[in-house]
């Protein structure tokens, strides 16, 4: 800049802080604060759901997969279970079916993948169906880790994956011994019930029919068959039901 007017040696020495006059400039350096802005981190968590059986029986669990940014194309685990869990086996879920995907497993690895770059939308990814022995009890944690996904261009996704359980729950159930008998008038036949699967193991006893008594620890007696009412009568002889009782017969 040139100055027309006075001072121009001054300002030529200082052309950032003074005016062509010789007045020294206020230079105002304004700074604007950046937007508030939270840079959260892609994260694919795959979690495994729980349930209940009863022992010798086989539960499925569905492995459901949510992305907090792009979706992954593909994913892998490793499933942990306890060694008293009789096999496991594992099937594709419904979410990773649509995406034209297919499970496959060896060693307790688990990897859902395919010939495409179709990403996998949020949802059941895999169900996992688990036999247990019939000694099982308590409750099985059943744990996935070392997840690894990669999104559609083949670029790793990190991976926090969460585990389930299988809670046994032992059915209560009851026998009876004897299960049946044969009794003459006035027997008796004490019956013993069996209960299993709970702690309490008190009976309520009941019966059906009147041709018996049953107390309440199980005690049944068998009535005579001439006693089949609670009220009792008196039989006169034939010649006597003519006459009012006690006057004697009449001699001929």
């Amino acid at each position: 800049m040139n100055c027309p007017v006075a001072h121009p040696k001054v300002f030529s020495r200082f052309p950032r802080y003074y005016s062509c006059d010789g007045s020294r400039l206020e230079l105002l350096f304004t700074v604007w604060p950046l937007a508030s802005a939270t840079l959260m981190a892609q994260t694919v968590t795959p979690s495994l759901s729980s349930a209940s059986a009863t022992p010798g029986s086989a539960v499925s669990l569905n492995l459901s997969m949510s992305s907090s940014g792009d979706q992954p194309a593909a994913l892998q685990w490793t499933l942990n279970v306890p060694s008293t869990v009789q096999s496991v086996t594992a099937a594709v879920g419904s979410a990773a079916s649509s995406a034209g995907k297919s499970i496959s497993c060896a060693n307790n690895i688990c990897i859902i993948s395919a010939m495409n770059t179709t990403p996998i939308a949020n949802g059941v990814v895999a169900v996992l169906s688990l036999t247990l022995p019939s000694t099982a009890s308590g409750t099985l944690p059943i744990q996935i880790s070392g997840g690894v996904a990669a999104d559609p261009t083949g670029a790793s996704i990190p991976v926090t994956a969460s585990g389930g359980k299988i809670t046994v729950t032992i059915p209560i159930t009851m026998s009876l011994t004897p299960t049946s008998v044969t009794l003459s008038a006035s027997q008796t036949q004490q019956f013993t019930a069996t209960v299993s699967g709970s702690s309490n193991t008190t009976v309520q006893w009941s019966m059906s029919g009147t041709v018996g008594t049953l107390s309440s620890t199980g005690l049944y007696i068998r009535r005579h068959p001439a006693f089949r009412s609670r009220r009792l009568f008196l039989v006169r002889p034939r010649a006597w039901r003519a006459q009012p009782y006690p006057q004697p017969l009449r001699s001929r």
